[in-house]
């Protein structure tokens, strides 16, 4: 588009247009945000499963820290680790603690030290590593989305993008029947209520409704305002 020849035939760049462009650029900036946000909200934090003492032997379960962690948790790559998740793919080490194993040892013998004799799924829940950047808490520390349940991430992606999707043909035949100035009030209002809700979210399962619907309100107000820049322009 060559603003310097529709301009000068607009009578200059004047105010109605100034507002139009300062409104143009907001359903990009929530774009941008709303996809730096996604990000944090489903970042997958490192992570190792909570020593359970009850799978350690008597003489081992009073330890703690590093020794607790150590005796607890296999490393990847050993044997038995069938289950073992490399969702993240963020290339750790082989050395590195399984995210999603515990040892288990044998309830009797007469070693003072025993060994373990194989590995068991995390039975006390996982702790997460604390970042430097980003959200301390995010959905998937909150409900636990690792290991078995890391597919619930794609899921709540794929369900936000399908959202932005509806949003566009719903939205587009609203803007039709009600203009584009009365969908973008209702877009605008709609995403407030579902940003309110993605953030008071109790579950897994609100917070992907909430997140979806927010994703059709953020395209309303994307498709609205476009429309009405491209026929003032």
């Amino acid at each position: 588009m060559d603003y310097d020849l529709i301009v000068p035939q607009l009578g200059g760049f004047g105010r109605y247009h100034k507002r139009l462009a300062v409104a143009a650029c907001l359903p990009n900036l929530l774009l941008a945000f709303s996809f730096f946000s996604d990000l944090f909200l489903s970042l997958t934090p490192g992570h190792h499963c909570r020593p359970d003492p009850q799978l350690l032997p008597l003489a081992l379960r009073n330890l703690s820290g590093f020794q607790l962690l150590n005796y607890s948790l296999p490393l990847r790559g050993d044997g038995g680790m069938e289950e073992e998740e490399e969702e993240e793919g963020e290339g750790a080490p082989p050395a590195a603690w399984s995210r999603c194993r515990l040892y288990r040892y044998p309830l009797t013998g007469g070693a003072r030290w025993p060994l373990p004799n194989g590995s068991v799924s995390c039975s006390r829940g996982w702790q997460f590593e604390a970042r430097g950047g980003g959200l301390h808490d995010n959905v998937v520390s909150q409900w636990n989305l690792v290991c078995k349940n890391h597919w619930k991430v794609s899921l709540e992606q794929v369900s936000y993008k399908i959202g932005w999707t509806v949003g566009y043909f719903t939205m587009g035949s609203v803007a039709d029947r009600l203009g584009r100035r009365n969908t973008f009030i209702l877009s605008l209002v709609l995403s407030i209520i579902q940003h309110i809700g993605v953030s008071v979210s109790v579950d897994f399962l609100m917070f992907v409704i909430f997140h979806m619907f927010s994703g059709v309100a953020l395209a309303g107000l994307f498709l609205s305002l476009y429309i009405a820049t491209f026929l003032n322009s």
